[in-house]
């Protein structure tokens, strides 16, 4: 047990020491902390617009820092995916990683474990800006059409709950992610893929509802609820007033992805190793 965590535990720092020399990496986090922090500077700098004057409690910052997550967790997920699996395919270092000792299995479930904390100190990161960026100019209480934002938290429990929601979702396309590389067998697959999936749900669910109601005369509503655009929106809170009634679907739909991407991957390389 001990030689396992051990062995698993090197694989992972080694994964990260990999990661973190790709300039792509760096490049998805300048640009994702470019959204952060212009959308808190936009959100600071409308209370000192007269014809607005809005005011915003300390809790509120969150709020709309994860209206920025929440729209880019998907599309996060894929592009972190494709950046440490899809590589593998193109450099053609999967023997070598593998040839260390490393099960296929344990080896793939330790990059989707390291992809996972990745955005978890992204999550970490924001939330403490979006905080810090309260406290220092939030309001006693909120004003104009602030009040009015959609889904607007009720307090600092509230306002954590609802920012939190949006990391299983960005994990959730980060399995996707990983299973579309290994289908694939390259990074542009696994991205392309994981964004036209993405836009296709974006575009056509609603779509789809639209064309129902007006054509059929039914709802959708019901029947798409457990789809992954379903499942991913209800946690965000776009379903259900309690999002957490999503999260064991979408679980299972990260677990799926997860045994695919293992099965898939063991058949294709025989050998790569067992488990």
């Amino acid at each position: 047990m001990t030689s396992y965590v051990a062995i698993s535990a090197n694989t992972f720092r080694w994964e990260w020491f990999r990661l973190r020399r790709r300039a792509g990496f760096w490049a998805i986090i300048g640009i994702l902390g470019l959204f952060v922090a212009g959308t808190l500077a936009a959100t600071i700098g409308m209370r000192f617009i007269p014809a607005l004057g809005e005011t915003m409690p300390a809790y509120g910052f969150p709020h709309v820092v994860f209206g920025v997550l929440s729209r880019l967790a998907p599309f996060l997920g894929i592009i972190l995916a494709g950046l440490i699996f899809g590589g593998e395919f193109g450099w053609g270092t999967w023997r070598t990683s593998l040839a260390r000792g490393m099960p296929a299995s344990r080896l793939i479930l330790v990059k989707i474990l390291l992809g996972a904390v990745v955005l978890l100190a992204i999550w970490i990161i924001a939330w403490c800006l979006a905080v810090l960026a309260g406290l220092v100019i939030g309001e006693n209480e909120p004003g104009g059409i602030i009040r009015e934002s959609p889904g607007f938290p009720d307090g600092w429990i509230d306002a954590g709950l609802q920012f939190t929601s949006a990391w299983p979702v960005a994990v959730t396309y980060l399995a996707l992610g990983a299973l579309l590389c290994i289908i694939g067998r390259s990074t542009a697959f696994g991205i392309g893929v994981g964004i036209a999936l993405i836009a296709a749900e974006m575009i056509g669910y609603p779509l789809l509802k639209l064309v129902a109601e007006l054509i059929w005369e039914i709802s959708l509503q019901d029947y798409l609820r457990w789809t992954l655009r379903g499942v991913t929106g209800g946690l965000l809170g776009n379903d259900e007033p309690k999002g957490i009634i999503f999260l064991p679907a979408a679980l299972g739909y990260t677990a799926l992805f997860c045994c695919l991407a293992l099965a898939i991957f063991n058949r294709r390389d025989w050998d790569s190793g067992n488990g």
